[in-house]
């Protein structure tokens, strides 16, 4: 298949397709967030517990990321997902049929680790479909998924419960999975499998652990995580539990706070053309640092707003850095890159932050966590000056 160098109509189906697939997978972590309460009130466990589940999925994700940077360029990046996708259909099946809360630990755990499979593979088979030159476009589109996913799943949540239970919920998914692991198939008879050499894989391993600007990287994309999908994920609970809305008003809420950010991600992609990223990075998370301090003590009347315009900034960090790693990145290294600076953002910044959020709402107050959460996004922004050019 010939690399796209310009955007046409098959050029556009491709990268439709593509952010289909990245939309559900990322949707098997974002519609945990409002069906959390339910869990919480269905099985009669604590806000630690409950936001145990999310440390589960994302540490699993983590792990995934991680290791399929790996291994995913010695199996094929296609194998790859077909692997994520066959396997995401399996553990949300039995999600679905779970009765016994202890289990969802194990249960989230491996469908974040099966998610987790896909991101490395799909950024290595997207960047050498298309030609660099559009790269600063065609990563923040299809990372708009992501951004989708987190603004629609509270909306698919509250449509699906008015006629099946959680567990439909999860049994849906599933069976959309069983689909695409077929389309994927289909669509990507033509590109060539992206593979490394077995003899090259441990010396790419210890040059990409030893690279201080993806560990730059890494640290700014934990806090960025944990300002994006750490705090989402705990909003509900800090909403309805602590502020005592009522759950449907708080899955709105929460929603409606992620439209701009589907929005925001295709401007990014544009502004690259005018502007130095890393100055566009360090500009977006200085103030999404900011606005994160201000939510639990601005009027209960802006806070929708607040949220809105915290939630469209920050997510513009993901792609930013994503475009900035490929950039500086040969292709034979980047899934173990994308890997690595993923894996460590999921584990620490989706998984170990909402667990410790849900400390401080079970023993402090979520306020209070989330404050600090912010004046630390506030510090980790000047180590955007840290990154580096080159590998």
């Amino acid at each position: 298949m010939k690399t796209f160098d310009r955007f046409n109509s098959l050029s556009i189906i491709y990268l439709f397709l593509f952010w289909v697939f990245w939309f559900l997978n990322f949707t098997c972590r974002t519609i945990l967030a409002p069906i959390a309460p339910i869990l919480e009130d269905e099985f009669g466990v604590s806000h630690t517990a409950a936001g145990g589940l999310f440390a589960a999925i994302s540490i699993g994700n983590g792990v995934a990321l991680f290791l399929m940077g790996i291994f995913s360029n010695t199996l094929g990046h296609k194998r790859s997902i077909i692997f994520s996708f066959i396997c995401n259909a399996f553990f949300l099946l039995v999600l679905s049929q779970n009765k016994v809360f202890l289990l969802f630990y194990p249960f989230l755990f491996a469908l974040g680790f099966t998610a987790g499979t896909y991101l490395p593979s799909a950024i290595s088979i997207i960047t050498k479909v298309y030609s660099e030159k559009l790269w600063g476009k065609v990563i923040p589109i299809h990372d708009s998924g992501a951004s989708a996913s987190i603004l629609l799943a509270p909306f698919i949540a509250y449509q699906l419960l008015k006629y099946v239970s959680w567990r439909g919920v999860f049994l849906l998914l599933g069976f959309c999975f069983v689909f695409l692991s077929l389309v994927f198939y289909l669509i990507t008879r033509e590109v060539e499998e992206i593979k490394v050499e077995k003899g090259d894989t441990k010396k790419i391993f210890f040059e990409i652990v030893k690279n201080r600007t993806l560990w730059a990287i890494s640290i700014i994309l934990i806090f960025s995580a944990g300002a994006n999908m750490g705090l989402y994920y705990i909003l509900p609970l800090f909403l309805s539990k602590e502020l005592m809305f009522d759950i449907s008003f708080t899955q709105k809420v929460l929603g409606f706070s992620r439209i701009g950010s589907f929005f925001f991600v295709f401007l990014v992609g544009f502004v690259l053309d005018f502007f130095d990223i890393k100055k566009v990075l360090f500009v977006i998370l200085f103030i999404s640092g900011f606005l994160t301090f201000f939510i639990p003590i601005c009027p209960l009347d802006f806070m929708v707003y607040i949220l809105f315009v915290q939630a469209t900034i920050i997510s513009a960090m993901f792609p930013l850095c994503f475009v900035l790693s490929s950039r500086i990145i040969p292709l034979e290294k980047r899934a173990f890159a994308m890997g690595f600076v993923v894996s460590i953002a999921s584990a620490v910044g989706i998984g170990v932050l909402p667990y410790i959020l849900g400390f401080f709402g079970d023993y402090l107050s979520f306020a209070l966590g989330i404050k600090i959460l912010g004046l630390t996004v506030i510090g980790i922004s000047f180590v955007v000056f840290k990154i580096r050019e080159g590998v």
